[in-house]
């Protein structure tokens, strides 16, 4: 390691993208002889691990960074953690007690809708597009409860229904078609 403090300026730039020049930072780290190191970023002290400027300054002076990491990160750490087997809690008494406050189900009946309601104001005359279906009038009779293609008055028997294709009652041939030469 040595016998005296390790201090190093670590150039960077600047990554908080503020401003239309972006300058270079300093980072100033210092490894002392016991083996700590010290940043101006605060990471090491913060996260237990090295920063990226102190791998830069143990790159440099020759040092394993890997040195500075917190032996909480070892996996030697993280197996002692794990390696106890861990106990069952006992039973400590009948967990069949009656329940001094009996579940109360709502009457599904008296229940509302699911969702939420669609309008809370009140309904009027010119609302009635919106309450229902309009109800059918026929544009033939004039009648309500169906259209003009459902009329009744069309069941009934005139004398162009008995006509032939040609609409000519007497004639029964389909009439002429004329044939357009181009």
């Amino acid at each position: 390691m040595g016998t005296k403090e390790q201090r190093f300026e670590v150039s960077c730039r600047d990554r908080t993208g503020q401003g239309v020049r972006r300058q270079r930072v300093i980072q100033e780290v210092l490894i002392t002889i016991d083996g700590r190191v010290f940043c101006r970023c605060q990471k090491p002290k913060v996260h237990h691990l090295p920063c990226s400027h102190v791998i830069a300054a143990c790159s440099v002076s020759g040092l394993d960074a890997a040195s500075y990491v917190s032996q909480y990160f070892t996996k030697e750490a993280a197996a002692q953690t794990w390696c106890h087997e861990i106990y069952g809690i006992g039973i400590l008494g009948p967990f069949t007690q009656k329940n001094p406050h009996p579940m109360l189900i709502p009457d599904a009946a008296t229940k509302r809708g699911i969702g939420r309601r669609q309008t809370r104001r009140i309904r009027n005359g010119m609302d009635e597009s919106e309450a229902g279906k309009k109800k059918k009038r026929c544009n033939l009779c004039g009648a309500d409860g169906h259209t003009y293609k459902k009329c009744p008055q069309l069941s009934v028997p005139t004398a162009a229904a008995e006509a032939g294709p040609s609409g000519n009652p007497t004639d029964g041939s389909a009439p002429p078609t004329r044939i357009r030469r181009i």
